[in-house]
């Protein structure tokens, strides 16, 4: 269904001769745990691959050459600059995230070797919004994530590509657990989020 409307999309902007100037851009909030990790749907509280890693697609004719695959690190928070790059608008003071432009159209190589998930104290959390939270870090060879309640998660991505073994209390995995605990934590300080000063420590 979702590729019949998009191709509606398309062929609405080809008829009206806005195909070679216009960005588009398909993605996804979340996904689906689809029965993965015993879940069929998103609402469990966790971080898997199934749920954050969604799709991003960009078109731009004269822009983006067609058909290109870039292995790089990405997040939601990276569209608005996208987007207002793309459009030669100013970045309003404070946004987080950076403008993917330099990296899609080949003029720059990717210098973030990590992305990051937040999940809770917001106000789309219910009764929870002032107390369960969880951070996530990715790395293309690891995941860790820090929840409130002061559970860990570690999984060895490069082993474990379907995250079936937490390995965060093995002794030989502490040093990059702390690793990046640190990081997550300097994540939170820089983007002043509200969870910074409530992440355990490591």
């Amino acid at each position: 269904m979702a590729d019949a409307f998009m191709g509606r999309i398309l062929d609405a902007l080809k008829r009206l001769g806005l195909e070679d100037n216009t960005l588009v851009v398909y993605t996804s909030d979340h996904g689906n745990n689809v029965a993965s990790h015993g879940f069929v749907d998103k609402t469990v509280y966790g971080f898997y691959e199934e749920l954050v890693r969604v799709p991003l697609i960009v078109r731009y004719p004269g822009h983006i050459r067609p058909g290109s695959v870039l292995n790089c690190s990405a997040e939601s928070v990276d569209l608005m600059p996208t987007l207002l790059d793309y459009a030669a608008a100013p970045l309003p003071a404070g946004a987080h995230g950076r403008s993917l432009r330099p990296i899609i159209e080949g003029r720059a190589p990717d210098v973030f070797d990590a992305a990051f998930c937040e999940r809770g104290l917001g106000s789309g959390e219910g009764s929870n919004a002032n107390s369960r939270f969880g951070r996530m870090i990715r790395t293309a060879e690891a995941k860790y994530t820090c929840f409130s309640d002061g559970r860990r998660e570690l999984f060895d991505l490069a082993k474990d590509p379907y995250e079936m073994k937490d390995v965060a209390q093995e002794p030989s995995c502490r040093p990059l657990r702390d690793s990046l605990h640190a990081r997550l934590l300097d994540q939170a300080q820089r983007t002043d989020d509200p969870a910074a000063a409530r992440i355990p420590n490591a």
